[in-house]
């Protein structure tokens, strides 16, 4: 018995001398998001009501990865008219400001993978009358935007509206007869969003036609 053990205690030694040691496994390094930053996820944001000063809603937010990612972040933010009653579960809460605009913000992040939508529910209180922008950013911890869902919402002292108040500044200008060097030289850039009643949630319009005009009374 002695002598085997002797004799693989040798054997290692010269297995070590000749440098054939096994090296220790090494874990893969983890491959980058092939999917473009911005594009990684959708975004969900629901709101059950809309509520007024001193009332509560449920806020349920949806995150769906397009792939599996090892680090999403997830980020709720309530303006300074909204408050959080119970932030979602998992999701750590601070206050913090954007620009000199505070905010409540919640997060945290976790692996995420393709196709299977993570859900956070909180529930959150109107603390005073005003416009309420409700935003959500998925992140793939890349440098760049991230995928976002917003909910908008009007907040009034006796009740409230998903979206802005109605209009009642009058007609609005008549667009000009266009002309053809408006489309030679000028060029307009945005994006056309439209909130749905039922929850607030903001949603894109495709394949709108937009026309673009100059109101300025002092001249053409």
């Amino acid at each position: 018995m002695l002598r085997r053990l002797m004799a693989a205690a040798l054997a290692a030694t010269g297995l070590a001398a000749a440098g054939l040691v096994a090296a220790p496994a090494h874990a893969a390094p983890a491959k980058p998001p092939s999917c473009d930053p911005g594009y990684c996820f959708t975004v969900d944001v629901k709101l059950d009501r809309a509520p007024a000063v001193g009332q509560t809603a449920t806020l349920t937010v949806g995150v769906t990865a397009k792939e599996d990612l090892p680090n999403a972040t997830t980020i709720i933010e309530l303006p300074e008219t909204l408050r959080w009653v119970r932030p979602p579960a998992g999701l750590a809460h601070a206050p913090a400001t954007i620009g000199r605009s505070p905010v409540y913000r919640a997060s945290g992040t976790e692996r995420a993978r393709r196709g299977t939508p993570v859900r956070y529910q909180g529930i959150v209180t109107a603390v005073a009358p005003g416009p309420a922008s409700i935003r959500v950013q998925a992140r793939d911890g890349r440098p760049g935007p991230g995928s976002e869902g917003l909910a908008y919402l009007t907040i009034g002292e006796k009740s409230s509206i998903f979206g802005m108040p109605p209009d009642d500044r009058g007609p609005r200008a008549q667009a000009p007869a266009t002309s053809g060097t408006w489309e030679d030289d000028t060029c307009v850039q945005g994006r056309v969003k439209h909130i749905r009643a039922e929850d607030g949630a903001v949603r894109g319009v495709p394949g709108i036609r937009v026309t673009a005009f100059d109101a300025d009374g002092d001249g053409p």
